[in-house]
């Protein structure tokens, strides 16, 4: 699992399971598995949202290289952050 911030060419910031790809159609771009959306908190935090909640996008959404900007390693405070979030979110679904 290799977690990466993608930036789109919109500025939204998806946190993500990216993998480098060529779809069928050949183009080249970024298999996003279980992404996240990064939104405002509060005055100066941030937090995390699944992103496209409506679709199947946790199964894997392809984006074509010219819709992303670019692609980082988010800092290790933020990946521990989205593990206990979304830790927190299955483990309430489960006793739900």
């Amino acid at each position: 699992m290799a977690v990466n911030l993608v930036v789109l060419k919109t500025g939204k910031q998806i946190l993500t399971d990216a993998q480098r790809e060529t779809d069928s159609c050949g183009f080249n771009g970024f298999m996003c598995k279980k992404p996240a959306i990064l939104v405002p908190a509060g005055e100066k935090g941030i937090g995390l949202a699944p992103w496209m909640p409506h679709t199947k996008a946790a199964e894997g959404v392809f984006l074509k290289d010219d819709c992303v900007a670019y692609t980082v390693t988010p800092v290790d405070e933020l990946l521990l952050f989205s593990y206990s979030l979304f830790f927190y979110i299955w483990f309430i679904l489960l006793l739900g």
